[in-house]
């Protein structure tokens, strides 16, 4: 397979989401994509690995065979609830050697944090660089060229639960592929979501997916929290189960063609037929339905509120709210959103998603696309220019500002850059 191609593999609860993708000067073409069910994990974690690597397996096979080439390694996205998320100072002592800082110091930086962790329960997967402390004085964002013999970093470190870590191994080479990188699939998500204006001024991204809501925030340009809740699409779905004996896929249809978190204008008259597990049909009212949806999404939106507390963010009213995955397109559930944040709320669509290939161009994808925006980044594609121009819908233009990839990483970190591959010192 040429080596230039990127492959992005998105591991979710609802969907494995297979995206190949290949560099074009500044450009990239999206080659093929397939989205397959998801079988064998739960909440974000693998509860049969045989099954999930089946559905893997599935979703690589439909893009080989529609392209004619071999997969060989990807990019895996992750999310699950034991992620875990902490800050971290460390000295480098290695400036004391020469007096000033220089490039090589600061390249250091990623690669002792990886040696030195040793963490028993957890695997490193991201070190984001915050700031640097020279000489006690914090907050100073390029410290390359000052003197001194004083150099701290203060890190924002992304772990995963080792054995869930090692799960995720397992199953990528049982599938038969190697693994590039795991991705927090949140961090991709920004990438392909939030807008620079957003990133700046504050913004609250939520990613309410099948079986886990991701949150991350970003505000000055740079990411102030990350965190997971185990609550996702399936105990919406699971609610109206309960409640009426039925099925899985029946309450699941139900909640799609009916659901809706906002009760203003469904008549206390109108009803739906639901069939129930031992084979009756019930008619219940449709405003019974919509309430089950309005307080599981009031209740979310609780537990997002109680998580951004918990990280010291409570000034709300001031950062917007944007919303995506596949469950954040449920209707209503982004006035509920509004009304227990206090925030502006818009749904994330997929930037210039009418650039994007037929089915790519909805919200459930975001985060697929900003795994393959990793991933094409490390590829080293340089559009720094910023110029627009017109591509075909399936060459998209990395000048384009939806994937300016070395702009992005500058956006998500307040450092400037200090490696001319961009995005390796401070995301390894």
């Amino acid at each position: 397979m040429d080596n230039n191609i990127v492959t992005a593999i998105d591991i979710g609860t609802d969907k494995i989401c297979t995206i190949v993708a290949k560099p074009s000067g500044d450009s990239f073409n999206i080659l093929g994509y397939s989205s397959v069910p998801s079988l064998g994990i739960h909440k974000g974690l693998i509860d049969d690995i045989d099954l999930a690597s089946s559905s893997i397996i599935n979703s690589i096979n439909q893009v080989q065979n529609e392209l004619g080439l071999n997969i060989q390694s990807a990019y895996i996205g992750m999310t699950s609830p034991n992620i875990n998320f902490k800050t971290r100072i460390d000295r480098m002592d290695s400036v004391a050697k020469n007096g000033v800082i220089t490039t090589d110091d600061l390249n250091c930086n990623v690669s002792n944090l990886i040696k030195n962790e040793d963490d028993v329960n957890n695997d490193l997967l991201h070190v984001i660089t915050l700031s640097y402390i020279v000489d006690g004085i914090a907050g100073i964002k390029n410290p390359l060229g000052m003197h001194t013999e004083d150099l701290q970093v203060d890190n924002y470190l992304i772990s995963g639960d080792k054995q869930q870590v090692a799960k995720i191994r397992q199953l990528i080479k049982m599938v038969g592929i190697n693994i590039d990188k795991l991705v927090f699939t949140p961090l991709g998500n920004m990438m392909s979501t939030l807008t620079d204006f957003e990133k700046d001024n504050g913004v609250i991204l939520v990613d309410i997916g099948k079986g886990t809501t991701d949150i991350i925030v970003v505000k000055n340009n740079a990411i102030l929290c990350t965190d997971v809740i185990p609550v996702g699409g399936y105990q919406f779905t699971n609610d109206i189960c309960v409640t009426y004996n039925s099925t899985y896929d029946i309450a699941e249809n139900i909640k799609l063609k009916w659901g809706n978190a906002e009760l203003f204008g469904i008549s206390h008259s109108e009803e739906v037929d639901l069939d129930t597990s031992d084979d009756s049909v019930l008619r219940v009212p449709r405003r019974e339905v919509c309430q089950l949806i309005r307080e599981r999404a009031t209740e979310l939106a609780r537990l997002v509120k109680i998580k951004l507390s918990n990280h010291g963010i409570t000034d709300l009213a001031d950062m917007s709210l944007v919303l995506t995955g596949g469950s954040g397109q449920l209707p209503g559930i982004n006035s509920i959103f509004r009304q227990s944040l206090g925030s502006n709320t818009r749904l994330g669509f997929p930037k210039h998603s009418n650039e994007l290939k037929d089915g790519l161009n909805k919200p459930e994808f975001s985060s697929s696309l900003g795994i393959l925006l990793w991933g094409l980044d490390k590829k080293g594609i340089n559009n720094s220019d910023g110029s627009e121009s017109n591509k075909s819908d399936s060459n998209l233009n990395t000048k384009n500002k939806t994937y300016q990839f070395i702009n992005q990483i500058k956006t998500l970190l307040p450092v400037q850059p200090i490696s001319s591959k961009l995005g390796r010192v401070l995301w390894k």
